[in-house]
């Protein structure tokens, strides 16, 4: 509660939540301070020649047999191949510079030797070799599979552009024969070779002719060299088969059935009713301060209790004594049947036994004990002016549209060269969004009781939070699908359908709403009753500023109530002894609210937790990313590389 009456604070929890989010995405996917550096392996092993056997095929695949010729210099079981299984290759189409994103797939994989296949998140791992015992010193290995390109995204034209001895090679590869036969014939037409040497790249010319192109290297490639082969074939020369987006397909259906749940529930189970505010000019009988504070917006705070100070003293249970500046309560009468069973808490948490005086601005456990555990008493009480099952529901729609958010995030970027996201990742973007849009939720239901710079800074930041999260994966995902349309764009915005139904939902019970409709009428009356209609209510009832005080109060509007009272002669109620302003005397009164030792307990859990969470992160780690180029050696698809194990 600030100067100006403001009830409800910023909602900062969910805020540092998002803020804690953030934190761990940077810390799990940022190299801190780390040297990424390429070993030279060719001590350990050497690939003293390599002949590699191609089939260009008309559903753009490529059948390639790789025969490897190895030393090895020290004892190693075998060899490995790597090849990506997301790329970007960069290119010309009339005179503009393209990047286009890929999906590979590999197919008929056989060695001539004991190999492992390892089908990775980013690409395949081929272990070659016998992990029970050590490979000679001299050995040949011959490797073959199919490699799927797909549709090459090109409307001019077609292309073969592929890397047959990619840069991720980590020692010297010599002597190296390509020879490559097209299935489908082609016209006698030039083909470039770029070769990576270490330095400036060799490039060299020859001929296709009688479908098939044939190229010997007699160098030596450096480690993390290659050579690639690129044409330009007829537009139509690739048939690739249509790749189905069954992954998008299953997101949309299960996204769509979500929201088909959703709108049956909202439009079978949601109160229709709004409610309809009734004109109170005097505080509402059987409500107490704290009862409204929660009927408002459903959220209860210490600040509201403090509230029943002015309520108790305008029922003559207290009198206010103002001595040597500090405000001290005297005891009148006991607690009685008037009042509800945690205002007799309280009351008797502050007056204990023949206690006549309670100190407000001493630091009482028990009363402050009393305090802390009365917001579940207030709940139990007016729950009935809400129905769970809305409120529930509200809930689970809010936690689907962050968990599908996470899931649509992670499918969409397994397809993105620029920032691969993990499983670790996308729960974190998930949990991010679960609590950006909590955020919403909260500034949403208290809007009436917030201020209105801390409403929109609180709608602002939850907001983009979850479009920025959506607007930077849809940029780098949109080009890397067959289906743009849908995973970028159809399936958010179905997500985002499910987020503006929680919002929509009303939760208020609708036999109840008589009740509210009282407060939202005093609270209206508050607002906008003008001068001489609060001159005449001050007339009519001298003490109907101090009845209704404590209610403007939790309603959020006390500093607009005062001010109605600024040119009006106030009588000082018999209840207040002491030469200060009453009204001084009221905001003192806040300080109340703050008694409570939870605080601290609440920061040290929370840095405990985050604790934790760290120390597990740590150990899952992340998931990185591959690259490709264009116009150069390892600038087209396939490519990969490997290693001696």
């Amino acid at each position: 509660m600030n100067k100006h009456g403001i009830k409800t604070r910023f909602p900062f929890v969910w805020v540092i939540g998002i803020a804690v989010v953030f934190l761990l995405l940077f810390f799990f996917n940022y190299d801190f301070g780390s040297t990424a550096y390429r070993s030279d392996n060719s001590y350990q092993y050497q690939i003293t020649a390599l002949q590699i056997d191609a089939l260009v095929k008309e559903d753009n695949s490529i059948e390639i047999s790789e025969n490897y010729d190895v030393s090895f210099y020290m004892s190693s079981h075998g060899i490995y191949r790597t090849l990506y299984r997301y790329q970007e290759i960069e290119f010309e189409e009339d005179g503009k510079l393209r990047k286009e994103r890929y999906e590979i797939s590999l197919s008929d994989i056989d060695c001539s030797e004991t190999f492992t296949i390892h089908d990775e998140t980013n690409g395949y791992l081929i272990q070659i070799g016998d992990p029970y015992s050590y490979a000679d010193e001299q050995e040949t290995y011959t490797l073959s599979y199919t490699i799927h390109l797909g549709d090459d995204k090109i409307s001019s034209f077609d292309q073969l552009y592929y890397n047959f001895v990619g840069t991720d090679w980590d020692t010297t590869i010599s002597n190296i024969s390509l020879n490559v036969n097209f299935e489908k014939p082609v016209e006698d037409r030039e083909i470039f070779v770029y070769i990576g040497t270490g330095g400036e790249d060799i490039v060299e010319s020859a001929q296709i002719s009688n479908n098939n192109f044939s190229f010997v290297y007699d160098g030596t490639l450096q480690p993390y060299c290659g050579l690639t082969v690129r044409t330009l074939l007829d537009q139509g020369y690739f048939n690739a088969p249509a790749d189905i987006p069954v992954a998008s397909i299953i997101l949309l259906a299960v996204t769509l059935l979500l929201f088909a749940i959703g709108l049956v529930i909202f439009f079978t189970q949601n109160n229709k009713r709004r409610i309809i505010p009734v004109v109170e000019f005097s505080a509402p009988e059987g409500i107490t301060p704290p009862d409204a504070g929660y009927i408002i917006d459903r959220t209860i705070d210490r600040g509201e209790v403090s509230a029943l100070i002015v309520y108790w003293a305008s029922r003559g249970y207290i009198n206010i004594k103002q001595t040597d500046g500090r405000n001290i309560l005297e005891k009148v009468k006991d607690a009685d049947s008037g009042m509800k069973g945690y205002e007799k808490s309280i009351f008797q948490a502050m007056f204990p036994a023949d206690k006549k005086e309670f100190d407000l601005d001493s630091e009482d456990m028990n009363v402050a004990r009393e305090i802390n555990t009365t917001k579940a008493p207030i709940i139990a009480e007016n729950e009935k002016y809400f129905s769970k099952k809305i409120a529930s529901w509200k809930n689970v729609f809010v936690i689907l549209f962050a968990v599908m958010f996470g899931v649509v995030t992670y499918f969409a970027s397994r397809e993105t060269l620029f920032f691969e996201i993990g499983i670790l990742d996308s729960v974190l973007i998930g949990l991010g969004v679960f609590f950006a849009s909590k955020l919403i939720l909260k500034a949403h239901t208290c809007h009436l009781t917030m201020r209105k710079f801390s409403y929109f800074c609180a709608m602002i930041i939850g907001f983009a939070v979850i479009l920025g999260a959506y607007v930077t994966i849809a940029y780098f995902t949109f080009n890397a699908h067959d289906d743009p349309l849908l995973i970028s764009i159809i399936l958010p915005l179905v997500l985002f359908a499910l987020l503006v139904l929680a919002l929509l939902f009303n939760d208020r019970v609708e036999g109840e709403n008589k009740e509210v409709g009282r407060l939202m009428g005093l609270r209206q009356f508050i607002l906008v009753a003008e001068k001489d209609r609060i001159e005449r209510l001050a007339k009519e009832n001298p003490m109907a500023f101090y009845e209704v005080l404590p209610y403007a109060y939790v309603l959020g509007i006390s500093g607009e109530w005062i001010d109605k009272f600024k040119d009006i002669e106030i009588p000082t109620p018999t209840w207040y002894i002491g030469a200060e302003n009453i009204l001084q005397v009221y905001i003192g009164l806040r300080l109340l609210g703050s008694i409570g030792a939870f605080n601290a307990t609440l920061t040290k859990l929370l840095g405990t937790a985050f604790g934790k969470i760290l120390t597990a992160a740590k150990v899952i780690g992340t998931i990185g990313t591959i690259g490709g180029g264009g116009g150069r050696s390892g600038g087209g698809l396939g490519g990969g590389g490997g290693g001696r194990w």
